[in-house]
């Protein structure tokens, strides 16, 4: 009956334990947020003291923007003038160019085909005496191959008929044996 009794204690107390955990967590946590509060309160007052030394200075900022936009676009006009002056001699100097290009071409087209044909004949000259070369190299390895293979067989021959003298001289032997 003891132990009935303390388990009802223990739980009518359980809520109340809770809330006073939840209690403590919650003390805890306004301790960190008014911590928080106080640095946020200090530096919110930097950043006002920040503002009040830089506002006078921020139409001197202004002033000196709308000086630079100006410079700017004067820098851009005279920009986009030379560009057009630049654009036009180079144009003018790209055309003389490709004129002095087509004459040099037109030179010089006749001798490279001249040698371009010199080389045609000739190269076909070269493959022609290569061919042959080769079919040379090829009936020259064909007898080269045919004799390999005859001396191949001679030597089987002989091979086969020193067996069969080696076999006849052991059975001689063994018949000289016996008697």
């Amino acid at each position: 009956e003891a132990e009935a009794a303390a388990r009802r204690v223990k739980a009518e107390a359980a809520p109340v334990v809770e809330r006073f955990m939840e209690a403590e967590v919650l003390r805890s946590q306004l301790s960190v947020v008014s911590d928080e509060i106080m640095r946020l309160r200090e530096e919110v007052a930097v950043c006002r003291e920040e503002l009040a030394r830089g506002w006078p200075r921020l139409a001197e900022a202004e002033d000196a923007e709308a000086e630079v936009a100006s410079a700017i676009s004067e820098l851009e006009s005279a920009h986009a003038a030379e560009a057009a002056l630049l654009g036009s001699l180079h144009e003018e100097e790209l055309s003389e160019l490709r004129a002095q290009h087509a004459a040099a071409v037109a030179e010089i087209e006749p001798a490279r085909m001249e040698e371009v044909a010199a080389l045609k004949a000739s190269h076909t000259e070269e493959v022609r005496s290569l061919r042959s070369a080769l079919e040379a190299a090829r009936w020259e390895a064909d007898v080269f191959r045919r004799e390999q293979q005859d001396i191949i067989r001679e030597t089987c021959i002989r091979q086969r008929e020193n067996v069969r003298l080696a076999k006849q001289n052991a059975d001689a032997r063994q018949d000289a044996i016996e008697l």
